[in-house]
């Protein structure tokens, strides 16, 4: 996708979803390569008519800290992209 930047430059952006914050954001493409473990890129937003009313996301685990994608993103998600093994730390609590 295509944006104007504050000056006035057009500059090309790619969208992701954020398992961590539940997100939906755009950044440059410049700075694609450099997102950590966790984004998923998009090559299209959820439908403001699915069950998750265009969040992509269904609902939040607790024990994990990351929020469940709903099943309409499987549509949204690059085709190209290949996860990074995602670890997340899970505090034991004494």
């Amino acid at each position: 996708m295509k944006k104007l930047n504050t000056a006035g430059n057009i500059v090309e952006t790619k969208t992701f979803f954020s398992i961590f914050s539940g997100i939906i954001y755009e950044v440059p493409a410049d700075y694609a390569n450099s997102v950590d473990e966790g984004q998923f890129p998009l090559i299209s937003k959820p439908k403001s008519s699915c069950k998750c009313y265009g969040r992509g996301y269904e609902s939040f685990d607790k024990k994990q800290n990351t929020y469940n994608m709903c099943s309409c993103m499987r549509k949204c998600i690059d085709p190209t992209f290949v996860p990074k093994e995602i670890r997340v730390p899970i505090e034991k609590f004494v």
